[in-house]
């Protein structure tokens, strides 16, 4: 029997519709929830960040500041935001 994958990180894509987030580790992606991003409000974040409190870091793309904030703030030093120019050693395809 295959052993359990430990999750690794959670990842967000943020775009003016829809935030997708999910549970990552090395070799797989978990299930992902879509939320509208006019939805994505402090209380759904901070049900959203207890999770990290499994010690899970978050990595977000974002192209909508005042979401980007509210998940700084309660990620707290456990987020890196992608801004299109760093190399996080990841490749990331997105079907058409």
């Amino acid at each position: 029997m295959k052993p359990a994958t430990k999750k690794c990180f959670w990842i967000a894509d943020v775009s003016n519709s829809w935030t997708k987030l999910a549970q990552v580790s090395r070799d797989q992606l978990g299930r992902v929830i879509r939320i509208p991003t006019p939805d994505l409000i402090v209380e759904v974040i901070r049900q959203l960040s207890r999770e990290k409190a499994h010690g899970l870091p978050l990595i977000l793309g974002s192209v909508v500041p005042r979401k980007t904030a509210l998940f700084e703030r309660h990620w707290q030093d456990d987020v890196f935001v992608d801004t299109g120019t760093a190399s996080i050693g990841v490749a990331i395809d997105y079907p058409s």
